[in-house]
């Protein structure tokens, strides 16, 4: 619209207008009334009516597509809540800026008072007790003061503060921020950022003086123990916020009314979507505190306009400094000391799943550092949520302990390189702080300087003679204090240039060569999982296939089964495995084509009700492994090394939500021995006259069992990408830090040479316009016994610019300088950060190692790794490097540290083609082994005795089996030549159960492990060709398993054997075992 400065009112009712843009009111200030009444408005773009800074009416009622407006200026929402704007809607929304039309609006409100402010000092504004500024700015800005103290509000509730055990009193996250040891750095910062797992505001006054403009603290949980003072900006960025006393502000005139983005009088608050989590944004006066909740409030009513909520993503709006790469390493560090201290399970799962939830993709946090850095997070959960659950080594002793010792041999060298950089940084920060304490003296010299020179002017000025009787001798004492400084600052740049940084950078580059050395043997632990998880890959693409077709199978004899017990339909049992059969066709055929038939299944479940729990459990965990056969689908084989970098995020929380998996996969055996019961019952309920029923089960059989191995198998995959992306994370990391290291130390030495620079020009510049000055004084003096009025004013006019331009030329000059000399302490401080980065990035490589010792001890000996007083991530680098030399990885497979005697033993299962019932399952192992070729068998199962109860430690080291016709003769192979022999396939259960001393149950988790166990036959002699047999304890992906487990066994030549002969099949075994306490007198075979 046009400027109409006598417009009161402006209407568009009835109108076709869709949208409003912000310029339309524009100059419309004196403007009253403003009504779209009954328009087709579905858009007004936010901050349209700030501007109308005299508005008491408004209507923009009869737009039904109109749901929010967001306001953008402070005073709106005051008119708003004034004269009851948006009665009937829309939602009004609040994302406040500094307003450009505060001074129009304040024009209008000339008789607004304040009572709740008073000025207990001449120059003080005290405004403590006012809770809402509403108008007061208007009035506030006509009152003569210079400084005005009020208060950010405290939690309207009390936020639980964690208690962290551990973190709290440990000396790494205490120091954390410190320059070996000290905070006396922190007087010297006009920025500092304090990082911080809990941190207490109140000892904010141990870092804080006068040169303090701003305070950032990035942790996990800030609280108060009680109330504090500020008069800088204080920045707080934590998952958890709990202010229980209100924070006290104090800020200058300038600060109130100039200093801030948005008026420092307005309380803005904003609700962010970051990922997963929701995030609450306030900013008041001198602080701004960014916090995770968990849900929105409800409306306060004290005003219509509202806190918007806004999402991350779609408005891009920049956080990369939210959550930086320093803070999630830190959080790492103690999310891990939290966890193997075993203090507070609670937040260690509190601390991961934030992180995870916030640094979601690296697009949100624009940092793809910081992104993988989180990824570690998954391992943590994972370790968290299945304490109980123990993983079998994946790795050589000869291997692990090589790198073990090659870490120990680099990283001893890197740590006293980086106790060497550490050294010098500190005298470098020592240095800088001497050089600002000197240029401090400058400064207070330089204003006596000007004060002195400022009396004498003003002698000169109101002298009634022309005797020249005035003294510059302060001068000379001025000018040589100032020089003095000026040499000492030079002489401790010289010193930081030549000793400090010089020394630094050769320490810098010592380390990277010993970190490259970690990096290269690492890289073979990462090769290890590479390989597993594109093994594993294999597998599953194979199992899928072989899924598809089982599930054809049992569709077409499910369709006889229905036939034929159409006309027992109404009878319960019938209707019971109906159901079953059905369920576990649906499921077979949804994770085999990812089409979930969720009619079927609800048909199922209404059928056998009892299994509900159990039907839902099976279809979330086949829609899981269908998520992750889709992303394996997607993968590039080519860039797997990368995959950390490559995969998406919903790749990444179907890894984490499958980890769980392999211990729920005995869910289809679960189902299995439930269809044996009905079908025994529904045989019972039909006195045996339904046709087909072998075949069905065996089907339903085949489908499970396929099912529970890519169950276990995805889980494993999952397992392995999440420790690939793990070592991916350090070793990126790690090589980041490579060039860190030096480049850290190379931008010191730039901000030094730019401080250096700033030092010449500032005594350049100061020189030049003191030399103005001073040079039209003495010009004055030689003519002043004959000096005129005119000529006397004529210089007063010249002297007073010089000198005011002297004065300004120092203040602009020290301004710049300053700001270079806080660039170079801050410089110094950021070095510190990056060893401490560097540190904890070594830490985490050095723990992997201690893991893989506790999984590798457990496995063997069944002692937790507590009770191996084992290090905390959080220790003493040299207790880490000293309990690494001092693991003895040779001990994790010596039997004399066994609380046992392993004892020998070896025997055989018979099973009979008799349709035999082992633990109320019908498994039809030989007919099922003479049909498919293959069958899966728990061997605890086939102990009907329960004989290997009176045992712990029970480890399978060799398995064969014979197949046998009716009379136990071995049903001959085809030649006794090489590629004639019989073909057994055998793979070991990637979860089993085994006893420990105590008698207790312990779950294992292995990778995938396959061997042949091939034989020729002559006449009843058995010629093995081939042993599936594990020598050592545990070697790369070998392991020795217990006999509670799912093994798979599998004819691979079935084509050259008289399968249809086959009636028996015997298992044999080996292994060692260790007689538990409990158990009862028998003979060991």
């Amino acid at each position: 619209m046009a400027n109409l400065p006598n417009v009161h009112k402006i209407t568009f009712d009835s109108n076709l207008i869709s949208s409003i843009h912000k310029t339309t009111f524009e100059k419309q200030e004196n403007v009253n009334i403003l009504s779209v009444w009954n328009n087709k408005i579905e858009y007004i773009q936010p901050g349209t009516f700030d501007s109308l800074t005299n508005l008491k009416i408004l209507d923009i009622s009869g737009n039904p597509l109109l749901k929010s407006y967001t306001a953008e200026s402070w005073h709106f929402c005051n008119l708003a809540d004034r004269y009851k704007f948006f009665l009937n809607g829309p939602i009004v929304y609040k994302t406040f800026e500094r307003s450009a039309y505060t001074s129009e609006y304040c024009k209008n409100m000339n008789s607004y008072s304040l009572e709740k402010c008073n000025k207990p000092e001449v120059n003080i504004m005290d405004c403590t007790n006012v809770e809402d500024f509403d108008d007061a700015p208007c009035y506030l800005k006509d009152q003569n003061f210079t400084n005005i103290i009020f208060k950010f509000p405290k939690d309207f509730y009390q936020i639980s503060v964690p208690d962290f055990d551990e973190v709290e009193s440990n000396k790494f996250f205490n120091e954390f921020n410190s320059q070996q040891g000290s905070m006396e750095h922190t007087q010297y910062m006009r920025s500092l950022t304090l990082y911080e797992t809990k941190f207490d505001l109140k000892q904010l006054t141990s870092y804080t003086n006068q040169r303090t403009n701003l305070v950032t603290i990035k942790a996990d949980t800030v609280y108060m123990s009680s109330p504090i003072s500020i008069s800088h900006k204080l920045v707080i960025h934590a998952r958890i916020v709990s202010l229980d006393h209100p924070i006290t502000m104090n800020m200058t005139r300038a600060q109130f009314f100039n200093d801030t983005k948005t008026e420092a009088w307005v309380q803005k608050e904003e609700f962010y979507t970051v990922g997963n989590v929701l995030m609450n944004q306030r900013s008041y006066g001198l602080v701004s505190v960014l916090k995770n909740v968990f849900d929105l409030p409800l409306p306060n009513g004290k005003s219509v306009c509202q806190p918007k909520v806004i999402n991350v993503e779609e408005s891009g709006k920049d956080i990369t400094d939210w959550y930086d790469i320093t803070l999630t390493n830190l959080m790492y560090v103690s999310a891990r000391t939290l966890l193997d201290s075993q203090d507070n399970s609670l937040l260690v799962n509190d601390i991961s799943n934030f992180m995870l939830g916030f640094v979601y993709n690296n697009t949100i946090v624009n940092s793809q550092e910081t992104f993988m850095a989180v990824q570690k997070y998954k391992r943590i959960l994972e370790l968290n949520q299945l304490r109980k659950v123990h993983n079998v080594p994946s790795y050589s002793v000869d291997t692990i302990s090589s790198l073990a010792n090659i870490m120990y041999d680099s990283m001893t060298l890197y740590k006293q390189n980086e106790l060497a950089q550490e050294e010098q940084m500190f005298i470098a920060s020592g240095r800088a702080q001497d050089m600002k304490v000197q240029f401090e003296m400058i400064e207070q010299q330089q204003e006596l300087y000007f004060e002195m020179e400022q009396t004498i002017l003003d002698a000169i000025w109101a002298a009634a003679d022309n005797n020249w009787n005035f003294d510059f001798e302060h001068r000379n004492g001025i000018e040589n204090q100032i020089s003095g400084s000026l040499d000492d600052i030079a002489r401790q740049m010289l010193d930081m240039q030549q000793k400090d940084l010089e020394f630094a950078l050769t320490e810098a580059e010592n380390s990277v060569a010993h970190i490259k050395a970690v990096i290269d043997k690492y890289e073979t632990q990462v090769a290890r999982f590479i390989l597993f998880t594109q093994a594993s890959i294999d597998v599953q693409n194979e199992l899928m296939e072989r899924l598809k077709d089982k599930s054809d199978k049992m569709d077409v004899e499910f369709s006889k089964f229905e036939k034929a017990i159409e006309d027992y339909k109404e009878e319960q049992e019938a209707k019971a495995a109906w159901g079953i059969f059905k369920a576990v066709l649906s499921i077979g055929i949804g994770m085999a084509s990812e089409e979930w038939d969720s009619g079927g299944i609800a048909d199922a479940i209404d059928s056998i009700f009892e299994i509900m729990e159990l039907l839902v459990e099976l279809v979330e965990l086949g829609k899981t492994c269908n998520d992750i056969q889709d992303m394996i689908n997607d993968l590039d084989f080519s860039g797997i090394a990368d995959i950390n970098l490559d995969l998406d995020t919903t790749f990444k929380n179907t890894l984490h939500s499958a980890v769980e998996m392999k211990l729920k996969g005995s869910s289809f055996d679960e189902i299995e021995r439930t269809a044996t019961i009905k079908l025994d019952a529904m045989n019972q309920a039909t006195d045996f006259g339904i046709d087909g029923v072998d075949d069905i089960m065996m089907a339903c059989v085949s489908v499970s069992d396929v099912g529970h191995q890519i169950i276990t198998e995805a889980a494993d995959f999952a397992d392995n990408v999440l420790q690939l992306s793990e070592r991916q994370d350090e070793l990126a990391v790690a090589k980041q830090d490579l060039n860190r290291t030096v480049a850290q130390v190379e931008h010191i030495k730039d901000l030094l040479a730019d401080l250096q620079k700033q030092r010449e020009d500032f005594e350049n510049g100061r020189e030049t316009a003191r030399d103005d000055y001073e040079n039209q004084l003495k010009d004055m003096e030689a003519r002043y016994k004959n000096i005129t009025e005119a000529l006397r004013e004529e210089y007063r006019q010249n002297i007073t610019n010089a000198f005011l331009d002297y004065q300004e030329t120092f203040h602009a000059l020290t301004e710049e300088y300053n700001d270079k000399i806080y660039l170079l302490i801050e410089g110094i401080h950021q070095k510190f950060f990056g060893l401490k980065s560097h540190s904890m990035n070594q830490r985490a490589m050095i723990m992997a190692l201690f893991l893989d010792y506790c999984d590798a001890d457990f496995y063997h000996t069944f002692k937790p790794c507590e009770e191996q007083h084992l290090p905390l991530m959080s220790d003493e680098f040299d207790t880490l490097l000293e309990k690494l030399i001092f693991i003895e990885w040779d001990s994790v497979t010596a039997n004399e540290n066994i609380p046992g005697t392993p004892i020998e033993f070896s025997g055989n299962f018979l099973i009979e083609d008799n349709g035999g019932v082992i633990e109320e399952t019908n498994y039809f192992t030989v007919e099922r082994l003479r049909n498919k070729s293959e069958v899966e068998i728990n061997l605890r199962n086939l102990d009907t005795t329960n004989h290997f109860d009176n045992f712990w430690r029970v480890r399978i080291e060799r398995l064969s089996m014979v197949l046998l016709d009716e009379d136990d003769f071995p049903i001959q192979s085809n030649g006794t030549t090489f590629g004639h022999e019989i073909q057994i396939g055998i793979h070991y259960p990637t979860v089993f159960n085994d006893t420990d001393f105590t008698g207790d149950k312990q779950s294992f988790l292995a990778l995938n492990f396959g061997c042949n166990s091939d034989y020729v036959t002559h006449g009843e002699e058995i010629e093995w060709k081939s042993n599936c047999q594990v020598d050592e304890e545990f070697s790369q992906k070998n392991y020795k398993p217990a006999p509670d487990g799912i093994f798979s066994f599998k004819v691979k030549n079935p084509e050259m054997i008289e399968m249809e002969r086959l009636n028996k099949v015997l298992i044999g075994f080996s292994g060692t075992r260790i007689r538990g306490k409990w158990g009862i007198g028998d003979q060991e075979t």
